[in-house]
């Protein structure tokens, strides 16, 4: 069954919505995989660990916008290509795209590995529980790898106006983080630790799942494990595709970082009014990327 979309056809608004709405609640979905450590972890291992855990959402919620602002970037290229019909170059961003993917990944991954306990401590997280947070961090970080192919993958399939396979895979996901919280966590007592590994295993999840769509799709965008490689001319479009939605994510994440933290360490009532503010920062988010995107599917016709 073709779950793409046509943006070159048809009433625009009906196509828009369509495509919207999938992305909305998939980036309800990633944002969700911190609070739902959270409440696990506050619920098993006490206050100390529900605050050593929630400390750590700004700088979660910071990678996963990031790398939703670089998928974008990845998206907006490959959509220009593919409403030019241009396969080559489609071939060319779309094994840019999982270069890059890996590359960020292992960047960020071993910037976290050795920088949590600094970055945690900038962002005034109480000495009392820093340790636990920076375990918790060190853990998650070591998920990057799989957590930019995820975007990046997501990025492409809606590049080609199929925004409803990421957000199965992400619901998918989320039942495999809660199950996998809940073994490692309330049965074996693995605390933390427990609480990091079942988000590094949903997000493996994730990209597998992601990456073996493109790998056996018969369409255009189909990826080719062997041909990941650099494009240079196509990845400085990406990055520069890229700068804009992401230089939106970070001011919004610098701007609310001290406020959120009060917030999650102060009131037992922090996951209703998190999602509250998220639905307005996600809202601009995703209103961003869907004009970028309608704008790429019909750049040709220009």
């Amino acid at each position: 069954m073709n779950k793409t979309q046509d943006f070159t056809k048809g009433v625009i608004w009906k196509q828009l919505l369509f495509f919207f709405f999938p992305i909305l609640i998939g980036s309800f979905f990633q944002q969700l995989y911190n609070t739902v450590d959270t409440i696990i972890v506050g619920q098993a291992c006490g206050t100390n660990a529900l605050a050593a855990v929630g400390s750590t959402g700004n700088l979660t919620n910071l990678v996963v916008n990031f790398y939703v602002g670089l998928s974008t970037g990845a998206s907006v290229v490959i959509a220009q290509y593919y409403g030019a019909h241009n396969k080559d170059k489609i071939h060319q961003a779309v094994h840019t795209s999982y270069m890059l993917a890996i590359v960020s990944g292992i960047i960020m991954m071993l910037f976290g590995l050795f920088f949590s306990y600094q970055c945690l401590d900038a962002i005034g997280v109480p000495h009392d529980i820093l340790n636990d947070a920076s375990l918790y961090m060190k853990l998650y970080f070591l998920g990057m790898i799989p957590g930019a192919i995820y975007n990046i993958g997501s990025g492409i399939l809606r590049a080609v106006g199929d925004s409803k396979r990421p957000l199965y895979y992400l619901i998918i996901c989320s039942i495999v983080n809660v199950v996998f919280d809940f073994v490692l966590v309330v049965i074996l007592h693995k605390g933390i630790a427990g609480a990091a590994i079942a988000t590094f295993i949903a997000q493996t999840v994730c990209a597998i799942l992601v990456t073996l769509q493109l790998m056996f799709s018969k369409d255009v965008y189909q990826l080719t494990l062997s041909k990941i490689k650099f494009h240079l001319h196509v990845l400085k479009k990406i990055v520069i595709k890229s700068n804009c939605p992401v230089r939106v994510i970070l001011a919004n994440r610098r701007r609310n970082i001290k406020t959120i933290w009060q917030l999650y360490i102060n009131c037992n009532i922090f996951v209703c009014i998190k999602l509250l503010r998220k639905i307005f920062l996600i809202g601009r988010i995703i209103q961003n990327v869907v004009i970028q995107m309608l704008l790429g599917f019909n750049y040709i016709c220009a």
